[in-house]
């Protein structure tokens, strides 16, 4: 789900981060903002539906790595912000596959990865790949249940038919106002994730506001009652809403309680 619009951004580099890129497949170019930290390992930032690295959370993050001497990425997906590519051509499973690339390249020895809403649903199928050592996850107001509530709540059959029939689909903008296009494909890949709780192999602390406007505090911690990993946890904001902006520094807070909590098993 949204959160936030697809405006691009203007913020930029902060003060010790340095510009980053990254090819992937099809010719479209990944960019965000690293850091270098005094640990090998590294955080990474993934954003949500239709965001970019350049919002309050992700800003946020990284300052406060800094000043924590963290390696540290956040970087926008593939039609996002400052990265090429069309968005409508965006798929979960595209989106999965590219940060494996990015962990790949950056080449840490582990990592916490910080997702919000679909960036905490694409942190989770990273992490269960397998492919890289993921040492925990902190999951913000997670979509994990986001073909649910994007189609099937949304779109009856007539309407999933007809998008079939046209090959894409507009639909409304909540953040920004106007609307934006989706290909079927998105809608045929999605259906891949209904996210059913199963194993990770690290530990997880999720933060979910009570007010979500999208994301019912109900999907996360039913998600959290099935799933089987080292240690889970749940901090639910009181009166916070799905994007949580204003709650930048709970995030920041419980990332680094979980950054030092693993840091003596990664050292």
């Amino acid at each position: 789900m949204p959160d936030s619009s697809n405006d691009r951004p203007r913020s930029g580099r902060q003060e010790g981060e340095e510009d980053w890129q990254l090819a992937v497949d099809g010719g479209s170019t990944l960019r965000g903002f690293r850091r270098h930290g005094e640990e090998r390992r590294a955080g990474v930032f993934i954003h949500g539906f239709r965001s970019h690295c350049d919002g309050e959370k992700a800003r946020y993050l990284s300052a406060r790595a800094g000043m924590r001497e963290w390696g540290w990425l956040r970087f926008d997906q593939r039609g996002c912000g400052r990265s090429t590519g069309e968005f409508r051509r965006f798929t979960v499973s595209g989106a999965i596959d590219d940060l494996l690339r990015v962990l790949d390249a950056l080449d840490a020895p582990s990592y916490i990865l910080v997702g919000s809403s679909l960036g905490a649903l694409v942190a989770v199928h990273a992490a269960r790949a397998g492919r890289h050592r993921i040492d925990g996850l902190v999951l913000i107001a997670p979509a994990l249940r986001f073909t649910d509530r994007l189609i099937h709540d949304q779109l009856d059959g007539r309407a999933l038919a007809a998008w079939r029939r046209r090959g894409y689909r507009w639909f409304p903008d909540l953040y920004a106002g106007g609307c934006y296009r989706l290909d079927h494909a998105f809608c045929a890949d999605a259906l891949r994730y209904g996210e059913p709780p199963g194993k990770l192999p690290c530990p997880v602390h999720v933060i979910h506001g009570s007010r979500d406007e999208l994301l019912p505090l109900r999907d996360t911690e039913n998600w959290l009652a099935g799933l089987d990993c080292p240690a889970a946890g749940l901090e639910i904001v009181d009166g916070g809403d799905h994007r949580l902006n204003a709650w930048s520094d709970v995030i920041t807070r419980y990332t680094e309680i979980l950054w030092n909590e693993t840091r003596k098993s990664c050292a």
